[in-house]
């Protein structure tokens, strides 16, 4: 007899119907035989039933049951097994590129992690971050292609952190950078009262002229005099002492790309400037009227403002900036330091790069 696949009672009234015909065909060929009452067959159907609550309908439905379960968790263990696998890629690729960031610095003296300014920020070394890598990787090639010797360091204003550097401790000559450092004290000087900003400090330039004239213009004249004053080294100095710039030597006659950085720092923070004083230096950075001093590093961005301060002789090319995005508020520094290099269209190029992976990763 073969089970029923139907459900319980409809398979219950097809039974009582077939036991119905069953005894009509009994009695009217054995008259004598004893009546099936449909009572006692529904009795056996359920029984029957009950004793076979794990045949071969309700077995079928639990190897299904079983076999969905099986499925399910071959899917999530392979979602999680895929997962698990790109992860670990991703995190062996991450590896590499740190490792040959680090043997790269490593093989220079490099920044000190433990440095901590002593003005309102510090200068941060983070741990490697894919973004870091990604621009340190970038400088390495330009540096692979670039003659000469060369100090480096970029760095992120807001977020306090280095973004790629070489040889940043190395001493290079400033050239006409040292302008900057008597810049900075001379506004200084004028926002404490201790300054006559109108009184004539060379030729016909007033002290503040002077200020804006040795660096917009470069002006040597002006710097001499700032340069010959011993009170005013001796302030200089102090602010060398007071930013701790370790490879910054004599009167700002070297300097190393780690220095220049924290000095660009302290300018953009200038909490002991006045914001006329501050406005005064930064249009002067920005707005200098020589082609010439604009020529290298400013000249590989096209949509960054950049302050900036160049410093070059025969054998010297330097370039110091603030870099600023006002659409997206951020802001950078920029420190490059070279001894042999043949043109300053390198330091286009560098601008280039860094503006390239600015606008990539802001």
């Amino acid at each position: 007899m073969k089970h029923s696949k139907q459900f319980p009672d409809t398979a219950a009234r097809n039974t009582l119907s077939a036991v119905k015909q069953l005894d009509e065909l009994t009695q009217k060929n054995f008259p004598n035989s004893q009546k099936i009452h449909p009572q006692n067959a529904a009795h056996s159907n359920a029984a029957s039933r009950h004793h076979s609550n794990y045949g071969p309908s309700n077995l079928t439905i639990l190897a299904k049951v079983i076999v969905v379960a099986i499925l399910v968790i071959l899917l999530f263990g392979g979602i999680y097994f895929f997962h698990t696998l790109k992860s670990t890629r991703k995190e062996s690729t991450f590896t590499g590129k740190t490792l040959n960031s680090i043997e790269l610095l490593n093989s220079q003296d490099h920044f000190s992690t433990n440095f901590i300014f002593t003005s309102s920020s510090s200068l941060v070394n983070p741990a490697d971050s894919l973004n870091k890598i990604s621009l340190q990787a970038r400088i390495n090639d330009w540096l692979n292609h670039t003659p000469g010797s060369i100090g480096l360091m970029v760095y992120d204003l807001d977020q306090n952190q280095i973004l790629a550097e070489y040889r940043a401790q190395d001493e290079f000559s400033t050239a006409s950078l040292y302008k900057l450092f008597y810049a900075y004290d001379g506004y200084r000087q004028i926002d404490q009262q201790l300054r006559d900003p109108d009184l004539i400090l060379a030729g016909d330039h007033t002290y503040r002229q002077c200020l804006d004239a040795i660096i917009r213009e470069s002006d040597n004249l002006c710097a001499e005099n700032l340069f010959e004053q011993p009170s005013n080294i001796t302030r200089v100095m102090s602010l060398i002492s007071e930013l701790q710039l370790t490879h910054t030597t004599g009167a700002v006659l070297t300097t190393s790309a780690a220095d220049m950085t924290k000095l660009l720092i302290h300018l953009y923070r200038h909490s002991d400037l006045s914001d006329t004083s501050w406005r005064a230096l930064q249009d002067s950075m920005l707005h200098q009227s020589r082609p010439d001093l604009r020529q290298g590093l400013p000249n590989g961005f096209k949509i960054a403002a950049v302050y900036a301060k160049v410093g070059f002789s025969d054998s010297t090319y330097n370039d110091v900036a603030l870099i600023n995005y006002p659409a997206k508020n951020r802001n950078f520094s920029v420190v490059v330091l070279t001894e042999n290099l043949p043109t300053h269209q390198y330091l286009t190029q560098l601008g280039e790069i860094l503006e390239n992976y600015f606008l990539q990763t802001l």
